[in-house]
């Protein structure tokens, strides 16, 4: 009796392994696509939900995803990753249901997360008690990942991570990282060590932004560097979709001045290379108020003058009042690193914060105040990273108080001139 009781009860779990393995996510044939970094969420929606992951070559994603985890059997395609954002790529999932859990794996991967999407107005509406259609939501909110340790943090382990995974992530319809989200590191891996991760042989494969600012690839890293180390902090991204502003540390230990005319800082002029990597890895998720891109070229000066060129530019196409001043970028490998000894060292002679007076057609700009120097050097002009987003009857500002900043004094901290958000991002908060 025993021995057929026993072969009884693995007949009957085979048969429940074959009755429910089908439902789960089909992945077919191996593929050469290896998912290096993510998935993290982001823009939820009442129907929709965002995510970003990097690979280590451009290729195509496959997610499976339900509201079953045991039966994922919708899926949605990424077709490719993009080299010129460091191999990272953004897919989102439509036709979702409101106020809905949802489960998700990466194709050919372990990679695995859950989602909840937003409520939608519809569903509350009552004419007499909620005619909005008004609804309550939770959110976490928070700022500081510093990984550094040596009794600046807890380090790496990030133990606030492994609480919230716990007992927060699945009570939350969505998070804001309010700055800080990562602090230096490896800001110095060189271009020529990027291209043989990426398999690229020679910096002319390289995107144009790695051509022209290879310091981005320190940056890149440093992103890298977080969420490698960070598992906890990665588990979090996988299940809670987040919304972020950039303080110092995403740009450069204590940047300021980037505002200010005329003002020759190495931090300062970092702006516009360390934005587009926290666009690349996170900011992808933000409303923008403004979507223009930054602008990168190499500008020829000529010492004393007011012009600068760029053969290969049309500034007629630019609209300047969805862009940031300009900076001429300082040039130098370190020029990204947060050590305080560099700050002495000298850049490009012409780096320095302008503003733009005019367009003088395709290839020139007034620019102000004059070159110093003959030469041509790599400068951009900025993108604005400001915007807002609404929940129920909350309305969120994101607010860049980073790149428009002018110069303070502590001695006159009342100067009426002096600002953090810049004339246009004001007038757009009022």
């Amino acid at each position: 009796m025993t021995r057929l009781f026993r072969t009884s009860i693995t007949l009957f779990f085979g048969l429940h392994l074959a009755f429910f393995t089908p439902a789960l996510g089909q992945d077919g044939e191996p593929t050469d696509t290896r998912v290096t970094h993510g998935p993290m969420l982001g823009r939820p929606s009442a129907d929709s939900m965002s995510l970003w992951l990097r690979t280590a070559r451009p290729g195509r994603v496959v997610v499976f995803y339900g509201t079953d985890k045991n039966d994922l059997s919708k899926t949605a395609t990424l077709e490719s990753t993009s080299i010129d954002r460091d191999n990272t790529g953004i897919l989102t999932l439509s036709g979702l249901l409101p106020n809905t859990r949802y489960h998700y794996r990466i194709a050919d991967h372990q990679l695995s997360g859950s989602f909840r999407t937003l409520p939608r107005a519809a569903d509350f509406k009552n004419a007499k008690g909620n005619p909005e259609g008004l609804f309550n939501f939770r959110f976490e909110f928070a700022c500081g990942n510093n990984q550094r340790g040596g009794g600046d943090s807890a380090g790496p382990t990030l133990p606030v991570f492994d609480t919230l995974n716990a007992q927060v992530r699945d009570k939350v319809n969505f998070a804001i990282l309010n700055g800080d989200w990562l602090y230096e590191n490896r800001r110095d891996y060189p271009a020529s060590e990027w291209l043989h991760q990426v398999g690229l042989g020679s910096i002319g494969q390289a995107p144009d932004i790695v051509r022209k600012a290879p310091t981005v690839v320190g940056v890149w890293e440093n992103y890298k560097t977080y969420l490698e180390r960070g598992r906890n902090l990665s588990e979090w991204h996988r299940h809670v979709p987040s919304f972020y502003t950039a303080d110092d540390h995403e740009l450069l230990n204590d940047i300021y001045g980037t505002g200010e005319v005329g003002y020759v800082n190495r931090r300062a002029v970092f702006r516009d290379i360390a934005t587009r990597a926290w666009f690349d890895y996170l900011a992808w998720a933000n409303p923008i108020e403004h979507d223009a891109l930054a602008w990168f070229g190499i500008g020829t000066f000529k010492a004393e003058s007011n012009v600068l060129e760029d053969s290969n530019a049309d500034f007629t196409k630019l609209n300047l009042t969805d862009l940031a001043n300009l900076h001429v970028h300082w040039g130098t490998p370190t020029a990204g690193v947060k050590d305080a000894k560099l700050d002495a060292e000298p850049g490009d002679p012409n780096s320095a914060v302008y503003e733009i007076v005019e367009v003088l057609g395709p290839k020139k700009l007034r620019i102000n105040p004059p070159a110093k120097s003959n030469g041509s050097q790599t400068y951009s002009i900025g993108r604005r990273c400001y915007g807002k987003f609404s929940v129920s009857n909350c309305d969120f500002f994101l607010l860049d108080t980073r790149s428009h900043r002018s110069l303070h004094n502590v001695d006159n901290p009342d100067n009426p001139k002096a600002t953090m958000l810049g004339k246009q991002q004001l007038k757009w908060l009022k």
